[in-house]
């Protein structure tokens, strides 16, 4: 198949997500046409700087691409990303490569008539176990999730304690073999860590999630065994696969740390090197898709044959997108929202 036309839309959403960025930068639809009459749809991020940096630059380097096995997604994907990079490598430029990059796996799926995960070597797992995300603890053990995660944002030595009262409150209306784990959003320290570490010991911890940025690579390799046996976890804020070794001394995907997805990575670089789609003497190494994280097992059961499912697309983080508005972009007749 060739790529005849390319195009990015920012949704109209009924509730766009609040935050310090999502508020400005959130979901974008990636359409790709080919020759074959083929369409494949993608979602991405970055708004209208996203939809910008498609329709602006990415578009004129993906006409007259073919999409007809993983390689060629590969090696359009390096293409995207080194033409990008005086302006990219990394936020939104990767997050609208990401739509476009799902996209391209979209349209590959729907010309071999297959499911996204069937090009990725198969399904694992199933079922795959699950978290739920917030501080309603007493409605996630209800609904009947074993493992839950809940927020803490540090701004004061005052938030000792109220670490202490949710991870409290949590345990109090949680089954007592429920996983618990805490999202800190980049908002800790070194110092804070080991101390939450310490004053968090009953409540049983799973994982400390994002406790300092992803560019203090070699701090995170530090802190990990000194957490043990809580899991660090981390990742999302990294864009690609070129992540730097944080030193020679250790690392933080050592055993040890639960390593999140990117939450724009490329599916392309989560994807075996080998696959029944690969062009014949593709080179048979590569990572085995049974060793994807299970949160990204979790979303690609979604990406169905047809296209990618709206309600995971639209309904990850409790948003949606006007049924008239994604109407109008794909044509179809009914959503999920």
């Amino acid at each position: 198949m060739t790529i005849t036309d390319v195009k990015a839309v920012y949704p109209n959403w009924r509730n766009r997500a609040q935050g310090a960025w999502q508020a400005h930068f959130w979901q974008i639809v990636v359409r790709i046409e080919t020759d074959a009459g083929v369409t494949g749809y993608g979602y991405g991020g970055g708004g209208e700087p996203g939809v910008l940096i498609i329709n602006g630059h990415l578009r004129e380097l993906l006409i007259g691409k073919t999409v007809g096995s993983i390689k060629d997604i590969r090696t359009i994907w390096d293409h995207l990303y080194f033409k990008s990079l005086p302006y990219g490598r990394k936020g939104i430029t990767l997050m609208a490569l990401s739509g476009v990059d799902l996209a391209m796996w979209d349209l590959l799926g729907r010309a071999e008539d297959k499911p996204v995960y069937d090009l990725l070597g198969g399904m694992k797992k199933n079922p795959v176990r699950a978290y739920a995300t917030g501080q309603d603890f007493a409605r996630a053990r209800d609904l009947g999730y074993t493992a839950v995660k809940f927020s803490h944002r540090w701004q004061s030595d005052a938030d000792y304690d109220t670490a202490i009262e949710q991870a409290g409150q949590a345990r109090k209306r949680l089954d007592p073999d429920t996983l618990l784990m805490m999202d800190c959003y980049m908002s800790w320290d070194a110092e804070v860590t080991l101390e939450m570490h310490h004053l968090l010991t009953d409540y049983r911890i799973y994982w400390f999630e994002d406790v300092l940025t992803p560019d203090h690579l070699a701090e995170l390799a530090a802190l990990r065994p000194q957490l043990a046996p809580v899991l660090l976890a981390g990742g999302e804020h990294d864009f690609s696969h070129h992540v730097p070794a944080p030193s020679a001394s250790g690392s933080p995907t050592s055993p040890g740390a639960a390593v999140s997805p990117p939450a724009c990575a490329s599916l392309t670089w989560l994807a075996p090197t080998a696959s029944p789609y690969a062009p014949t003497g593709a080179a048979k190494s590569g990572a085995s898709t049974s060793s994807l994280p299970p949160t990204v097992w979790i979303w690609l059961r979604h990406i169905r044959r047809g296209g990618i499912h709206l309600r995971t697309c639209c309904g990850w983080m409790n948003q949606g997108c006007t049924k008239a508005s994604f109407h109008r972009w794909t044509g179809r007749g009914s959503v999920s929202d």
